[in-house]
């Protein structure tokens, strides 16, 4: 369990204390007392089980709804981290193996030093309650049996598979229960022994502690609050159910004696209470916790009719639901999944469907109705759902392009295939799968590929977000051509978007790694004369495990490792004012999953993910 999963319970399990509190304010006294000891048993998992279970009754689901909105998912893009700049905003490659070495140092802190802290605090305060624990044991072992008819005749006519013991003491006040296999029962040497319908109520409590393992149940706490200790709510959690566990206790008697002994009960009570034992967990004491809030618990009692079962119960179980569990899983790709049966992770697609709204995207005929329900854009892959409605032929073929929104020109032609994936309500869906093509070759992507061209390398639909997916669409002798918008495109690349604070002139505004290339492209506010070359550059990335890839571009031209060529072409529209660099790994690509950061011109960008 590392760190940062201890803070994920604990942030979640705030919110499912803060409730059960609030609660326990307005309810004491109305709800059953084992009401609130099965709310504390519910947050107890939640702090000490590393893993939820997800609920459609989540409130967690109102919370990413609302996250989603505001912060929709982004591509993989990266954030600066302590942005180290010198005064030209270049690095040379010894500079960038420091600054390499400082964040590695820094990162190495940052997740050291905070585990660290945790780790002392849940130390000490676990020494604190062991410690606790064993010098109450050698004080409680001191204790002598207790040789009594009425104790001995009252133990046989409770029997329990675990065997139980009473004792007495001289050193304790008031009675207590220790032990979780093998309990025993600690009584007061000074208590009255002849008093025996006393007797029968302390020891029915110290039995009701015994049965419900309570001492197993105070331990867990214990250990929620050594794990949790940094957490005040975990602290609040610790005192609240501590409580609640002697008033279960204190209403479980009550109920067994009936309500004509709630005042004698409550008269024992008051004759046992003692101070100051508070934060002892190795055992159950009569008189643990304020004794006023029991009293009046014990003279509010009333046996719960039905529906206060059933209530209390429906209470329970609600709020468990809606703050002990995760969100569901929203990211169901649906009928697009089979195109992605052979991806493992295939659920990282599911941000980034798009519904089809525009009028352009459906055709309605007297006899059918056809239209682009769904879309879902990859670098290379375009996906649509067609939805088809009415007497439909059962063969009808479909091609598609991407246009320029503004324009008819084509940007890719796409070869693909459809098939059937499903119906409802009486539409049919169709799945249209395609590759982007190069415009007017005749050829596929993957035969471009396998011709020996670099055409998927460097085109992607990223880099045409805005244009248009134009599907045309024929059946019975008929032509129907659909469109909606190329957006929302899932990417395999690396996004950073440099500061131009750090720039002092033309800076290449957008980076995009991808497996085999580098892409680069920034915005000039100034006229450039013919001859123009793109500004400098200098970036590290840096892998898993601390190894480095040095690319740069100055006044020598290109510059990379050995052992890493790259070829390179640069332009600039002198209309629009955009540039751009456009660098081939040749050769080699890179695993996008190994990148831990990228240093550009002195400014470190961590990757996420």
């Amino acid at each position: 369990m590392n760190d940062w999963t201890v803070l994920q319970m604990s942030l979640s399990a705030s919110v499912l204390i803060f409730v059960i509190a609030v609660i326990r304010l307005f309810g004491i006294n109305k709800l059953p007392k084992t009401t609130f000891r099965v709310f504390w048993g519910v947050a107890l998992c939640r702090l000490l089980v590393p893993f939820s279970v997800p609920s459609p009754l989540s409130v967690y689901n109102a919370v990413d709804g609302v996250s989603g909105r505001f912060w929709p998912e982004a591509r993989r893009a990266t954030q600066p981290v302590e942005p180290i700049v010198n005064s030209s905003a270049r690095m040379t490659a010894s500079g960038s193996v420091q600054r390499e070495a400082m964040m590695q140092a820094t990162d190495s802190l940052t997740s050291i030093v905070p585990l660290a802290i945790w780790l002392t605090g849940a130390a000490v305060l676990a020494a604190y309650f062991v410690v606790t624990h064993w010098r109450g044991l050698k004080e409680y072992r001191t204790a002598l049996p207790i040789h009594d008819r009425f104790l001995q005749q009252w133990l046989a006519e409770h029997p329990l598979r675990r065997t139980i013991r009473i004792r007495q003491s001289d050193k304790i006040a008031s009675p207590l229960t220790y032990g979780i296999w093998r309990p025993v029962i600690l009584l007061p040497k000074s208590l009255d022994y002849t008093d025996h319908a006393r007797l029968r109520l302390i020891l029915t409590h110290e039995m009701i502690h015994i049965k419900r393992f309570d001492t197993l149940a105070k331990w867990l706490l214990a250990a929620a609050l050594c794990v949790h200790w940094f957490n005040p709510l975990v602290w609040v959690m610790y005192i609240l159910a501590s409580r609640d566990i002697e008033l279960s206790c204190d209403e479980a008697v009550v109920r067994t004696f009936g309500e004509h002994a709630k005042s004698a009960y409550a008269l024992t009570l008051i004759g046992m209470a003692e101070a100051g034992s508070g934060w002892a967990i190795s055992h159950n004491h009569f008189s643990k916790n304020p004794v006023e809030e029991r009293i009046v618990a014990i003279m509010k009692f009333k046996r719960a009719n039905f529906w206060g079962v059933v209530l209390s119960f429906a209470l329970v179980g609600l709020t468990s639901a809606a703050f002990a569990t995760s969100a569901t899983e929203t990211n169901s790709l649906g009928l697009f999944e089979s195109a992605f049966a052979e991806d493992e992770d295939a659920s990282r697609y599911a941000g980034h469907i798009n519904e089809a709204t525009e009028e352009t995207a459906s055709v309605t005929e007297p006899d059918y109705g056809i239209s682009i329900r769904s879309t879902l854009f990859t670098d290379r892959r375009a996906y649509a759902i067609i939805g088809l409605k009415g007497n439909v032929p059962e063969h009808f073929g479909v091609s598609g392009r991407i246009v320029y929104a503004d324009s008819d020109q084509t940007v890719y032609e796409l070869a693909g295939n459809i098939r059937e994936v499903g119906s409802e309500d009486g539409v049919r869906h169709f799945l249209y799968s395609a590759d982007i093509a190069p415009v007017g070759t005749g050829r596929d992507a993957q035969a471009a590929v396998a011709a020996g061209d670099h055409f998927l390398k460097f085109n992607s639909l990223w880099d045409h977000e805005g244009t248009r997916l134009e599907l045309t669409v024929r059946l019975a002798g008929r032509e129907h051509v659909l469109a909606t918008t190329v957006t929302n495109v899932f990417t395999e690349a690396i996004v950073i978007r440099p500061d131009a604070a750090h720039y002092d002139g033309d800076y290449y505004d957008t980076i995009a790694l991808k497996p085999a290339l580098l892409k680069m492209s920034g915005m000039s506010e100034k006229t450039h004369e013919m001859g123009w070359v793109g500004p400098h550059f200098n970036i590290t990335i840096v892998l898993a495990g601390g190894k480095q890839i040095h690319i740069g571009y100055d006044t020598r031209g290109l510059v990379y490792d050995e052992g890493y060529p790259i070829a390179g072409s640069q332009g600039y529209n002198d209309r629009t004012g955009e540039f751009y660099a456009m660098l081939d790994f040749r050769g080699w690509e890179l695993n996008l999953k190994r990148v831990k950061a990228i240093i550009v011109d002195g400014v470190i960008y961590r990757v996420s993910g």
